[in-house]
């Protein structure tokens, strides 16, 4: 396909402020969504990610659009999803019966393991691609849910002659590390001292030096590439270790070995090849003692419109404590209306910039009494009573927050309320919850789909809408494997949500061991 296809998908975005507006004010009307859930990422990036084709099943929380009566909903993957993982999906669905909104949805798997994006998998089979055409109805109405906007997504859309609902330029650079940091500084917004646009381990190597320099008992800075995905592909690197490192070529020496054995899934090896191809980013470490990792999420609607659609606490982990691992809702109460603030004005600048559909933007906030230095950032911090607020990164896309905060939003009938930063029920009530992107025990590894739902069932985690209260469980098919399996714990009270946490935890331990709801 020439580069004509990039006229034709403008024209085709054309369609989305219709099809948005159809949504709110006539959700009766006839429409197909295709969800297209890959991770559009190069191979060597896709073979860190471990069960990538797993992560599939993260948008199946898009399922929640069959509650309107004549929408269809054709949803792709890489291997075929259970058919009792689709059934405990679609028995959230208020006021609508089950074979009805099943009878709407299509399941298209390519039967395709292989660490490659699903979209490119899809557009080298014209016969799935027709097959996925000829279902559509009404196409004025119509649009694609994707998870990474790019190329390989608008080509499809292309050839679906169907709009897809995200940007309407090629913002990657924008959404890189590096693009992210022009925005910022653009706008005056505190962020960690730093070098963009780094190709090559020298220019990282030369970077680390100058801040040396620069930031006088810096500890710490960051290695991170512009596209790196859920904090995996991010260097911690101690300045402390390195002190009697005096050439540029024993630093990059020191560089290569620490990607080999600091990052997963084989990335190490070619850490200096994805850096050369995507560009990366070092910075500072500004985080110091009581720090924490909040992100804002916002949506820029067809219209033009700004909305922010939640605040959320990232849970951290991995070795350097940078990948995110989950995310908490509330924010905490003392930073959540600065967020909210910082939000709308990198917002309006995305907007500037051509932006439609969903973005997060990561911050650091530290206690005023451990703030970095002056010279460890750029810009102005935020500061919001006792801390301050640091601007890190900008993801146009869908993240780990979409699949917690729009199955809990469907199912409790609330949403988010910029007002007071929390969640709330239709009566005014507020309800938090935890959200893991692995919740199961190393203990839990072997168990199937249909096991993890009759555990949940016989021992009370199974999510009750009377109470509003309960698990509910996404990436069933990673379990068996990879032993992963993500569950967001939904409660009245945060306190509550983490004990639900834990004894959701204990509970697949042990009946993992015990097998006593076996029948």
């Amino acid at each position: 396909m020439s580069n004509s296809w990039q006229v034709d998908f403008q024209a085709l975005q054309r369609r989305l402020p219709a099809a948005w507006q159809s949504l709110g004010s006539d959700p009766r009307s006839e429409r197909t969504v295709v969800v297209l859930p890959s991770i559009s990422l190069p191979p060597l990036e896709l073979e860190r990610v471990k069960g990538s084709v797993h992560y599939e099943e993260r948008l199946l929380s898009f399922l929640t659009l069959l509650g309107m009566p004549k929408t269809k909903v054709v949803y792709l993957s890489s291997l075929r999803i259970p058919d009792e993982v689709i059934a405990y999906y679609l028995q959230f669905l208020p006021g609508v019966t089950f074979s009805h909104a099943r009878e709407r949805l299509q399941l298209i798997a390519l039967q395709d393991r292989s660490d490659r994006p699903l979209t490119e998998k899809v557009l080298e089979r014209p016969a799935v691609v027709e097959r996925i055409r000829r279902t559509i109805v009404n196409p004025a109405l119509s649009y694609m849910e994707v998870y990474y906007n790019t190329d390989l997504e608008r080509q499809l859309a292309v050839r679906l002659g169907i709009p897809i609902l995200g940007a309407t330029a090629d913002l990657r650079y924008w959404n890189g590390k590096s693009g992210a940091r022009e925005i910022f500084a653009k706008l005056g917004i505190g962020h960690p001292r730093g070098r963009s646009s780094i190709r090559t381990l020298e220019e990282a190597a030369q970077a680390i030096s100058e801040l040396r320099q620069e930031c006088p008992g810096l500890e710490k800075v960051v290695l991170k590439l512009n596209e790196g995905f859920s904090g995996i592909g991010s260097l911690l690197i101690d300045l402390n270790k390195i002190a009697s490192l005096k050439s540029t070529a024993q630093l990059v020496a020191y560089l290569e070995e620490l990607s080999a054995s600091s990052l997963e899934g084989g990335e190490g090896n070619h850490f200096a090849e994805i850096l050369a191809d995507q560009g990366g980013v070092v910075e500072s470490f500004i985080a110091g003692p009581g720090w924490s990792s909040p992100t804002v999420q916002i949506f820029i609607t067809p219209l033009g419109e700004l909305l922010i659609d939640s605040t959320h606490e990232q849970e951290l982990g991995g070795g350097s404590n940078l990948e995110y691992v989950g995310c908490t809702l509330p924010a905490r109460q003392n930073y959540v209306q600065g967020l909210h603030c910082l939000a709308q004005r990198i917002g309006r600048e995305l907007l500037l910039l051509g932006a439609v559909g969903p973005a997060a933007i990561d911050f650091v906030a530290v206690p005023k009494d451990s703030a970095p230095p002056a010279s460890w950032v750029e810009g102005e911090p935020y500061r919001c009573g006792d801390c301050d607020l640091y601007a890190i990164e900008i993801n146009l896309r869908r993240g780990g927050t979409t699949h917690p905060l729009s199955l809990t939003s469907y199912l409790t009938g609330g949403g988010y309320d910029p007002h007071s930063g929390t969640f709330r029920l239709p009566s005014g009530e507020e309800i938090c919850y935890v959200s893991f992107s692995n919740i199961a025990p190393p203990e839990a590894r072997g168990l199937c789909p249909s096991d993890v739902i009759d555990i949940a069932n016989e021992f009370g985690l199974h999510y009750n809408s009377a109470l509003c209260s309960g698990v509910i469980f996404h990436m069933f098919g990673s379990l068996s494997q990879y032993g992963r399996l993500g569950g967001t714990c939904v409660a009245p009270t945060p306190k509550e949500a983490w004990e639900l946490v834990e004894s959701t935890r204990q509970i697949l331990a042990k009946q993992a061991r015990e097998l006593s709801w076996l029948r």
